[in-house]
């Protein structure tokens, strides 16, 4: 299946992927209702894309009561909005923190029908899209990073 990969040494937190998402998807530059945000911490020198990495058996589809959430045959993860109760289930449950809230519904990367604007438009080329297994190794540093961006560390 064809994934968002970050290729972390090359982000420079421009955060022009959480514009492009926003714009593409809303017509309005505004980060908070970007599907894409980028994680900064300027003490260990990272800056980190994070959206929905289209997991096979994705947490949240288990997680959502009324089924709102669902996984398309391509595997992209896909909100019905008129199931949806804005239970908060599916922000809890994603292990990448991927998901937002905006205006009481979740926002969840759905690729852009295959085309990221965000992949496309990433000055630095740190964001691919490509064919890519699961989340492996790229997932260690994630939580690690997470860890310490919630203090957990």
């Amino acid at each position: 299946m064809k994934r968002i990969v970050v290729k972390v040494e090359s982000c420079t937190g421009c955060k022009t992927c959480e514009l492009v998402c926003s714009f593409g998807h809303s017509h309005k530059f505004s980060p908070s209702i970007s599907r894409i945000r980028v994680i900064k911490d300027d003490e260990i020198g990272m800056d980190y894309p994070v959206m929905c990495h289209q997991c096979s058996g994705c947490s949240i589809l288990s997680n959502c009561p009324t089924k709102a959430v669902s996984q398309k045959n391509n595997g992209v993860i896909f909100v019905d909005y008129s199931k949806c109760i804005s239970c908060g289930n599916c922000v809890k449950a994603c292990k990448y923190s991927a998901i937002k809230i905006y205006e009481n519904k979740p926002i969840i990367c759905d690729l852009c029908e295959n085309i990221p604007k965000c992949v496309l438009k990433c000055p630095t080329k740190a964001l691919i899209f490509e064919n890519a297994n699961e989340p492996d190794e790229p997932l260690i540093e994630y939580e690690k990073f997470m860890r310490r961006w919630n203090n957990l560390e």
